[in-house]
C-alpha cells in the first residue's frame, strides 16, 4: 500500500501571535482513531511530566496555554498550522483551542506512548498516515479518517457554533484532503469563494463533500442527482459541469449563482483572505450557526 506522506503545504499563516490549533472533545467521532490506554508504552509518563514541567503556564500550572504550546511545536520542529499539530491535538482530545489541561496531556502523551521528541514526531507521521491510508477504503475500515476529518470541522469552528466559516475551510480541506483529491477540493474551494457563501459549512456538507470525493470522478460525469446529497453539492455539481461545457465552447465561464467577484489564487482561495482568516482562528473567535439536511451517503 503506497501511503501518502503528510501535507508539505500546511495552511497559510500570517506572522503574528497563533491561537494554536487546540480542537474541542469530538463527540461524534467516539475517540475513533486514538490509540487504546492498552497500547501504553512504559516510558510515556515520564517524558510527559518533564514536557509538562517545561511548557507548563507559569501563572498557572493546570495547562499549558499559547506561548507553551507554541514553545512544543519549536521544539518538535512542526509550524504550529501543520497538520501534524492537528493530529496531535486529536490523539490528546483536547477541550479547549490553545490550552492543554494536566489530564488531557498526560492521558494523550501516554497514548501515544513516545519517551523523545522524535519518537514523537514519528508516531504523529505514522498516525497521520494511517489516517489517510483509510480515507480510500471501504465503509466498514475507514474509522480513522472519518474521526479526524470530522474532528477537522468540530475543532475549527468557533465556539457554539454549528458551521464552519468559507475561508477556513477551503484552508482545512486543501491541509486535509489536497494530497487525496487534488482536484475536487481545487473546485470546490474555487467554487466556495465564488459564491462567498456567508454561512459557511456545516458538518454534514463537510462529511458528503469527503464522500463525494471518494465516489465521484473528478469532472462530476458519474454524479448521481438523486436527492441524497446536499443542495451544496448538487449546485458545486453544476458548477463543474458547466465549467467543462464553457471551457469546450471556449467562452469565458460565468461566476456562479449569487457570487461575487474576488482575485483567486491557482489553489482556488484568496490568498491574502486566507492568511487573514487562518490568522483569525488563532487568535479569535467568529462564525455563524447553521444546521442543513442530512446527507443520504454520508457514512
Amino acid at each position: 500500500l503506497s501511503i501518502p506522506p503528510p501535507h508539505p503545504r500546511p495552511f497559510l499563516v500570517a506572522p503574528a501571535l497563533h491561537r494554536i490549533l487546540l480542537p474541542r472533545a469530538v463527540d461524534e467521532a467516539g475517540g475513533e482513531g486514538r490509540l487504546q490506554p492498552q497500547e501504553l508504552g512504559s516510558g510515556a509518563p515520564k517524558f510527559a511530566d518533564g514536557l509538562w514541567d517545561k511548557y507548563k503556564d507559569p501563572k498557572d500550572e493546570d495547562i499549558i496555554g499559547p506561548e507553551g504550546v507554541e514553545s512544543f511545536c519549536a521544539d518538535i520542529g512542526l509550524d504550529p498550522s501543520d497538520v501534524l499539530v492537528l493530529v496531535f491535538a486529536w490523539q490528546l482530545d483536547a477541550g479547549r483551542m490553545g490550552y492543554f489541561t494536566k489530564s488531557e496531556w498526560t492521558n494523550g502523551m501516554a497514548r501515544l506512548r513516545a519517551s523523545t521528541m522524535p519518537e514523537l514526531k514519528s508516531a504523529l507521521e505514522a498516525l497521520h498516515a494511517e489516517a489517510l491510508a483509510t480515507a480510500r477504503t471501504s465503509h466498514g475500515d475507514h474509522n480513522s479518517f472519518r474521526a479526524f476529518y470530522s474532528f477537522a470541522h468540530k475543532f475549527c469552528r468557533d465556539d457554539n457554533k454549528k458551521n464552519l466559516d468559507t475561508e477556513t475551510a477551503c484552508a482545512m480541506l486543501n491541509m486535509i484532503l489536497q494530497p487525496l483529491y487534488p482536484k475536487h477540493v481545487d473546485q470546490f474551494t474555487r467554487y466556495l469563494q465564488k459564491i462567498n457563501r456567508l454561512h459557511g459549512i456545516n458538518q454534514d456538507e463537510w462529511i458528503c463533500f469527503w464522500e463525494l470525493c471518494r465516489s465521484v470522478n473528478d469532472d462530476c460525469s458519474n454524479y448521481a442527482d438523486d436527492g441524497a446529497w446536499p443542495i451544496l453539492l448538487d449546485e458545486y455539481v453544476e458548477f463543474v459541469q458547466e465549467a467543462a461545457s464553457e471551457s469546450c465552447d471556449g467562452s469565458v465561464p460565468s461566476t456562479a449563482p449569487g457570487a461575487t467577484s474576488r482575485g483567486l489564487d491557482m489553489d482556488g482561495c484568496d490568498t491574502a483572505v486566507l492568511a487573514d482568516r487562518t490568522h483569525q482562528l488563532h487568535c479569535s473567535t467568529a462564525g455563524e450557526p447553521g444546521g442543513g439536511e442530512r446527507c443520504a451517503r454520508a457514512p
